[in-house]
């Protein structure tokens, strides 16, 4: 004679499912008795501007130079990058 489970398989199912759904969708938390700080995204957000803004400044500055010295070797000059030597005589 076999033993049949105490919880059927339908039921099994049924309870494995609302676990996963559990799992899954978010719980209400309690409240925070105080709201976040608007000022520290907006530092953040300025912050992430200014370092934009110094990449965006340095970008340019290296696209200056490099097409001075393309500029430099299209017109066929042989010093254009002067290699400086420090030597002491």
């Amino acid at each position: 004679m076999v033993k049949t489970p105490r919880y059927g398989p339908m039921k099994v199912a049924a309870r494995a499912q609302v676990s996963v759904v559990q799992y899954f969708v978010p719980t209400k938390k309690p409240a925070d008795p105080r709201p976040p700080d608007p000022r520290r995204t907006a530092v953040i957000g300025l912050i992430v501007i200014v370092l934009l803004v110094i990449a965006g400044l340095f970008l340019t500055h290296a696209l200056r130079d490099m097409s001075r010295l393309q500029d430099c070797v299209m017109q066929g000059r042989t010093n254009c990058a002067p290699i400086e030597s420090s030597s002491q005589q």
